[in-house]
């Protein structure tokens, strides 16, 4: 799967539109089909009716019965009563699913959910003032159904919930779940978008990166720091799959020249992992999660991938984004001997002994990196 941003256009487009809440006609619904990231199509429809009773999402259009994608895995159902009840009305509303049991983690949380919702909502400062809501779900069956009573939002203090409720600010976050089937409220929405649209993350839409990060550093109240007077290295920590098997060996190898901490961000909230690399000068990691915090250091931060003896993994997407923060440097494993496959007998899960050699001199070269970029940034100033 490539790593797609999303781009959602927020002008409401039906003709006649609900107004307010109370008994109302069902006014007709309009519909647009655009190439999708996930799911395969991408459908905004104006004029839905969100009902937990029938955990369905009405509309009134006969175009729907002839798409043969849209209920994959939307429940779209097109009524046959003239009236219906409206509890709420509200203008703009975005579903789309998070992978929750489909190896979500922190790096899709930020590529496929927080920055296409920012793209959606806050990349154009003319939307910033336009209360949505945001409508998060998760599959049953993948493209197939939709799970109406998942557990997957209860615990507001897990990772994912924590960065739904920061993307979603003060506009209503709205989950699918056991909380939304008790309230038994008809929730109508003048537009709904389903899905992702496709959007790949190439070097040229920079400006979109470029702006996520001042946006999560800006609501987090993150000020940028002086360029740092003490070089310090940060190494991060891997549990799991895709572990440095010897990690005690290269930070010695690099104590002589440099100060380095290795830092494990399980357990960290997602404000404390954006807090915790704003004081390293290069940020270290094997291919993975934790690595994205690397995209909200300091501009002048030398980030460095670590990459498994040829791993099919993610790592051009990595380094497309962390490119466009700042200084950026690569490593990839060439020794096989050096390579430790697991259980699953995929490359790209592999554990890794790091050259210890190579570990040396990629540090300096990063330390030179960053030690030049420190001096571009006071310049600038």
């Amino acid at each position: 799967m490539g790593y797609h941003i999303v781009i959602i256009l927020s002008i409401v487009f039906c003709a006649t539109c609900f107004e307010s809440p109370g008994r109302t006609a069902f006014p007709g619904s309009m519909m647009r089909r655009d190439p999708g990231h996930y799911p395969g199509y991408y459908y905004s429809i104006s004029n839905v009716l969100l009902n937990p009773s029938s955990k369905t999402f009405q509309i009134n259009s006969k175009r729907a019965k002839s798409e043969r994608f849209l209920n994959k895995p939307w429940p779209i159902e097109t009524v046959t009563e003239p009236m219906v009840t409206c509890d709420e009305v509200h203008n703009k509303g975005y579903v789309f699913v998070i992978f929750y049991h489909y190896d979500s983690n922190y790096f899709h949380m930020h590529v496929d959910t927080l920055m296409p919702l920012f793209k959606a909502i806050y990349y154009k400062q003319e939307n910033r003032n336009r209360p949505v809501v945001i409508i998060p779900a998760v599959e049953k069956e993948r493209l197939e159904s939709l799970d109406w009573e998942t557990p997957a939002f209860d615990n507001s203090s897990i990772y994912w919930m924590q960065m739904l409720k920061f993307i979603s600010g003060r506009n209503k976050l709205l989950p699918l779940n056991a909380k939304l089937l008790a309230r038994g409220q008809n929730i109508c929405f003048r537009e709904i978008s389903f899905g992702t649209s496709s959007y790949t993350v190439f070097p040229e839409h920079e400006d979109i990166i470029l702006k996520y990060i001042k946006f999560v550093r800006d609501q987090f109240q993150i000020v940028m720091p002086q360029p740092h007077s003490k070089i310090r290295v940060g190494l991060i920590k891997r549990t799991g799959r895709r572990l440095i098997l010897n990690e005690d060996d290269i930070i010695k190898a690099v104590k002589p020249f440099t100060e380095i901490d290795v830092i494990n961000f399980d357990g960290m909230t997602f404000r404390k992992q954006i807090e915790v690399v704003q004081k390293y000068s290069v940020l270290i990691g094997m291919n993975g999660a934790g690595l994205i915090n690397a995209l909200f250091a300091p501009p002048f931060t030398c980030a460095v991938q670590l990459v498994p003896y040829e791993a099919q993994t993610n790592h051009k997407a990595f380094g497309t984004l962390l490119t466009a923060k700042g200084p950026y440097l690569e490593w990839h494993n060439q020794h096989k001997d050096l390579h430790f496959v697991k259980a699953d007998g995929t490359n790209h899960n592999a554990d890794t002994v790091v050259n210890v050699d190579e570990f040396r001199k990629l540090v300096r070269e990063a330390l030179e990196w960053a030690r030049q970029a420190r001096h571009n940034y006071r310049e600038e100033l």
